[in-house]
């Protein structure tokens, strides 16, 4: 019969091995992003997502942090948790997203809280696409969504007021040059324009959030027709009814518009 100390001994051992290994695959599940992930601007991606080259680790994040990612050929995921200044995105500052029309058949901006699930919000309004931004007709066009705790006039995006936030971007059938040169498409610029006064408390040593990865194409409805960027400042006009794209992980969040 074991002594009793040769028990706790054996069980110390077991534990430990078990907090060990426990630890360092979830290190090494969090930081697959970094080892195969592109820069481009704020935004980041994963040659490995949706393609053959994915491994365990990089699936694993995958089902923890979003559901149903495509293959690539099918859609291209970017995310952003900082601005263009490398500030972590915060509900305590207002930002500007601006960009054009991308080289892909349907696309989406969602905005996530640092639990990377949808952030309820009154307006009921979560993401903007390339049809409630009224420029699915218009290749060239210029468009800006305002991400702010506060009402804003036009194309708002809401966020809350007291939590760190990612962006994604979903391009869905991409282009082949999309595809093959994701370090080399002409991104969103975030730029942050005010913040309250109480930032630096919400945002005081905290680290930005891990943004979701995947996402499913939701089918658009009725789709405006506007006219092409008339000038080098033009903004796409805001949307009557903005329409939103909420994924697989967002219904299970409850928050479907």
């Amino acid at each position: 019969m074991f002594r009793v100390p040769t028990v706790l001994k054996l069980l110390g051992v077991l534990v430990f091995a078990v907090v060990v290994g426990a630890g360092s695959a979830w290190w090494s599940i969090l930081g697959v992003m970094e080892t195969t992930g592109i820069r481009n601007g704020a935004w980041y991606t994963s040659t490995a997502i949706g393609s053959e080259a994915s491994g365990p680790y990089m699936r694993a994040q995958i089902a923890l942090t979003g559901l149903l990612a495509l293959n690539k050929s099918e859609a291209i995921y970017f995310n952003a948790s900082e601005d263009d200044e490398g500030r972590a995105l915060s509900g305590a500052c207002d930002y500007e997203v601006t960009g054009r029309n991308f080289a892909a058949r349907w696309w989406s901006i969602t905005a996530y809280g640092s639990d990377s699930f949808l952030m309820r919000n009154a307006a009921e309004k979560y993401s903007y696409n390339v049809a409630s931004l009224g420029i699915r007709f218009a290749p060239i066009s210029k468009w800006r969504i305002n991400v702010s705790a506060t009402e804003q006039e036009r194309n708002w995006l809401p966020v809350t007021r007291d939590d760190f936030f990612s962006l994604t971007l979903r391009l869905y059938n991409p282009s082949p040059q999309i595809v093959t040169d994701p370090a080399g498409v002409s991104l969103p610029e975030i730029r942050r324009v005010a913040c309250k006064a109480d930032a630096a408390t919400i945002m005081q040593g905290t680290e930005s959030p891990a943004p979701p990865d995947a996402g499913s194409q939701q089918e658009p409805g009725q789709e405006p027709k506007a006219e092409p960027d008339t000038g080098p400042d033009a903004v796409a006009p805001a949307p009557t009814d903005a329409a939103t794209d909420v994924d697989a992980k967002d219904t299970q969040n409850g928050a479907a518009p």
